[in-house]
Order: C-alpha cells, then structure tokens, then sequence
C-alpha cells in the first residue's frame, strides 16, 4: 500500500465529516494536518475515474456541495437557519465563519444592551 493509499485511508472519512461540518475542502484538510492539494488530487482521481477508490469521495464531495450551494433569491435562508450553518462551519474550523460568528455574538450583546 503506497503513503497516498494509506493517507486516503486513514483520512478521507474525517475529511467528509469535516466537509458536512461545514467546513471547506482546505480548512477540512488542514484541520486533520494533511495538504488541502492532497484532498483535491483525491477528488480529481474519483472525478476522473468513478469506479476507482476515490469515486465514492468525490461524488460524497459533490453532494456535500450541492447541499452547501446559495439558496435562490425566492428561497432566502431564516435568520435561525443562517446562524446554525456560521456556527456549525464554525465548530468545523472555517475562519471566516468564526470571524462571522464573533461578529454576530458582538452585534447581539450591544443590542441587549441598547435595550
């Protein structure tokens, strides 16, 4: 079994949780101290050939981001809604979706206080 095998092995999963976490394909990859490039040869490789080991990452992947798309100007997001996606990528490790959250922790405080 060659270190990429292995590598996708042991990863690929937590990887996938990440990613449904909310969290990009970079910050995923990062989190679990492997090279975001890794991640996406491994997409490339399933894209490229479905019935190869990686096939099943890279359509999990696919889905995962169908999921994530932008909702449509007629399907906009509750606000409830929006905060559970920032807090869930958030807790995935996405930067900007902690600096998002800090920002809306921030702006609800001063708004208790102005009451």
């Amino acid at each position: 079994m060659t270190d990429t095998t292995n590598t996708y092995t042991l990863f690929a999963g937590p990887v996938l949780a990440s990613m449904a976490a909310g969290a990009s394909i970079a910050d995923s990859a990062r989190s679990h101290e492997i090279s975001p490039r890794t991640v996406y040869r491994w997409l490339a490789r399933g894209r490229r050939d479905p019935t190869s080991a990686y096939g099943p990452f890279a359509d999990q992947v696919d889905r995962l981001r169908d999921l994530r798309r932008l909702p449509t100007a007629g399907h906009l997001m509750a606000e409830d809604e929006f905060r559970q996606c920032v807090w869930r990528a958030a807790r995935a490790g996405s930067i900007p979706a902690m600096r998002l959250a800090w920002k809306i922790l921030r702006a609800d405080e001063e708004a208790a206080g102005a009451c």
